[in-house]
């Protein structure tokens, strides 16, 4: 039971979005084998909201008080990482032995789940992410991102002014 670690050369701990990353790299070189443990350790590391942890912080035990601070996720591309990773993966199905239907205990959220589940898990907290970020824009105006620039409630953007010399 291998994993790939980060944070050398002080400390190494499981990374999710690095590690997406890394094995998306190495689909054509490792072993199949290797890809599905390492797909798997990466859902093990799915929060109970849907988030992909960024680092386990190793300083934390897997007590129920203490998973908010062990699995923690600051960046906000790890999940669209981990789906583009899994529909690559879904390719490659035959030759990892990935299978969708088995199931998988999760320490960042203290329960059993099948692959695809978690899969789907990610991808609600994507779809929800992306409808806030709709609504946010649909209610930024001109004014708001430049005050004085544009009448109150326009939608156009300022022009752009350059000068050259």
């Amino acid at each position: 039971n291998a994993a790939i670690l980060a944070g050398s050369p002080y400390y190494l701990s499981p990374f999710g979005g690095d590690v997406v990353i890394i094995l998306r790299n190495l689909l054509r070189f490792a072993r199949p084998e290797v890809i599905k443990e390492q797909f798997y350790h990466l859902l093990r590391l799915v929060t109970i909201d849907g988030n992909l942890t960024h680092e386990m912080d190793m300083r934390f035990s897997t007590r129920t008080e203490d998973i908010p601070y062990r699995f923690r996720s600051p960046r906000a591309d790890t999940e669209l990482l981990l789906l583009i990773l899994a529909g690559t993966l879904v390719r490659y199905q035959k030759e990892t032995g990935i299978n969708w239907d088995e199931e998988i205990y999760l320490p960042a959220q203290q329960k059993t789940k099948t692959v695809s589940d978690v899969v789907r898990e990610v991808a609600v907290n994507v779809l929800g992410k992306a409808a806030s970020m709709e609504a946010f824009w649909s209610e930024v105006t001109v004014a708001n991102l430049w005050p004085g620039s544009a009448k109150a409630g326009s939608k156009k953007a300022p022009r752009a002014r350059t000068s050259i010399g």
